[in-house]
Parts: C-alpha cells; structure tokens; sequence
C-alpha cells in the first residue's frame, strides 16, 4: 500500500540516547539493585571494545549467561525504574531537537535498535514512538529462557527487519538516523541518512548527512 507520509528510522544507543542502554542498564542492576551477576556484564562489554567479540555475540551471550532465568514482570518492575532514575540524563537533547525541527508530522517514526525489547519499547513509549523493534527475547512459563528469537537488528540486517514490518507499505520517503559505523549499510540504503557524532570538547551533537552527492564515512 503506498503512502504518502514518510518513515523515519531512529537508532537507539548513542543517538537518541547519549550512551549505550545496556551499559547504563546493567550498572543499575549491580550498583542500584545489587544484582551481582550482571557483573558478567563488564566482561563483555570489554570483550567489545577489545574487538574479541562482536556485537551480535555480545547480545546472545548475555542473554543467556545473564538474562536466563530473570523474571518477565520483575525485569519489566526495574527497567521502569531504571528509566524513572536515569533515561533523562541519557537522553540527547540535540537529537530529539534535530528530529521536531527536521522532522514534520506526515511522518512515522520507528525506533530500531540492537538492543532488547524491554529496554527498546519502554524508552519508545517515553518518546511517543508507535513503532519499536529491538531484541525479542524467548519467554517461558513467565521467565526469559536465554535464547534470542530472529535477527538481532544489527548491521544490514536492519534494513531487512524494516522491510519486513513494512512490506506491504511504501513510503514517499525514508530517513534514518544512527551514530555507528554498523549503521552506515542502513544510512545509504534510505533517501537520506543523517550521521550523529557527539563533540566532546562543545558538548554538542554534529550531525552529517551521509548519502548525498558528497558522501562521508564514519
């Protein structure tokens, strides 16, 4: 079905929000809640900047050496806490105002992130985002089982997902917006692609575009 409005692709971690959530996140279960296996958490996380593990890998293994076993409503309980406590001091202000000046209101917005649901969606709502995809995590008998079911929304296999929730709609024009070089596949697959990358010496957000007749990289 075509449409005439257009759809707006908003990456999470490090754009919308100025740090990845899953970092935040697990630092308020260890420090906050006294959650001590999410300390495993750290270990992962330096395994990813070290370059011995990739993103994707990450995902998987912590969702079965950490979120195995938690409780569906319990985690959902912290995460709204977490969000109450922290999201605010998370949340890039430049982008959301680069977004309500940029952006008009024939627009769908989807929030697309390789990070879990029950993060992804919750930050969504706060946002009044409609749509979000994240990480669907499998669920049984009330509790996360520790597999990961489908894609990871990592990489080109974002453009995949998109194309699949909205394959039997075509919108006028597609835009993204994402801070990572995993996200440049996505970037110069849409009309225009918007690169953020934070200024640490004004404290200020830059943004490119990055699909054009100039086209930069990260």
């Amino acid at each position: 079905m075509k449409s005439e409005a257009n759809l707006l692709i908003i990456d999470l971690d490090g754009t919308i929000s100025k740090q990845d959530n899953l970092v935040a996140f697990t630092s308020f279960m260890v420090f906050r809640k006294k959650k001590y296996n999410f300390i495993l958490g750290y270990i992962l996380f330096g395994g990813l900047k070290l370059k011995i593990i990739q993103n994707t890998t990450l995902k998987k293994l912590y969702a079965y050496f950490i979120l195995k076993n938690q409780e569906v409503k319990l985690m959902n309980k912290i995460v709204d806490e977490y969000l109450s406590e922290c999201f605010k001091d998370l949340l890039n202000k430049d982008v959301l105002n680069w977004i309500n000046n940029n952006i008009d209101g024939n627009t769908k917005k989807l929030l697309l992130s390789a990070n879990y649901n029950f993060l992804v969606k919750p930050i969504a709502d706060i946002l009044v985002i409609t749509d979000a995809i994240g990480i669907e995590l499998e669920e049984r008998g009330g509790y996360y089982t520790g597999k990961i079911i489908g894609k990871i929304p990592y990489g080109s296999d974002k453009i995949t997902i998109t194309e699949r929730k909205f394959d039997n709609e075509t919108y006028k024009n597609k835009i993204a917006i994402a801070d990572s070089k995993s996200d440049l596949a996505l970037l110069n697959w849409v009309k225009k692609g918007v690169k953020v990358k934070s200024n640490t010496s004004s404290g200020l957000t830059e943004f490119y575009t990055v699909n054009n007749e100039n086209k930069t990289d990260f």
